[in-house]
């Protein structure tokens, strides 16, 4: 009984030695694999554009520019002072007061567009036509020869064309 236990014990022993084998080849061929992935995934060096001044040929990590995030972007409109050219959190003017901040969804003061309330209707139709100027592809509420006479209710001009639009297909079944 004695001699069987420490046989067992030594062949237990040996499966320990070999997990422990198996393992580091495992961890290797990992290694090798991700080495492998991680060189076919790299661009060539024109290709790298740094993030910090704009400049190909080099990571933001190695850029000799001063300062976080340089790169004055022209399409984002900081949220804050409402200019080009900068995020909000990058935005030097005194925080805004909430009545100055106006909304780009129903266009009114005091709340951002992620916080509007006014549910804006998306009709998709082949035919939405601006009862305005007669042109596809937008609506009264957003026709650019409207100027004077704005009316920036989104809402009540999108339902009014959906009541209007809806009549109409009543009529033409009729």
């Amino acid at each position: 009984m004695q001699e069987s236990i420490r046989n067992l014990e030594k062949y237990l022993g040996n499966i320990a030695i070999e997990m422990i084998k198996i393992g580091k080849e495992v961890k290797e061929l990992k290694d090798q694999y991700e080495s492998a992935i991680n060189k076919s995934q790299e661009k060539s060096i024109d290709q790298i554009v740094c993030y910090r001044c704009g400049n190909k040929g080099h990571y933001s990590t190695k850029c000799k520019e001063e300062g976080r995030n340089t790169v004055k972007r022209k399409d984002n409109t900081c949220g804050n002072c409402g200019g080009k050219g900068h995020f909000t959190r990058e935005c030097t003017s005194d925080k805004v007061e909430k009545d100055q901040i106006v909304c780009y969804r129903c266009n009114k003061m005091g709340h951002y567009a992620k916080d509007c309330r006014i549910e804006i209707k998306i009709i998709k139709k082949k035919d939405n036509k601006c009862k305005n100027c007669g042109k596809k592809g937008h609506y009264t509420n957003r026709c650019l020869n409207n100027q004077g006479k704005e009316d920036n209710n989104d809402e009540t001009n999108i339902d009014n064309n959906e009541n209007r639009d809806s009549e109409n297909m009543r009529n033409k079944q009729l």
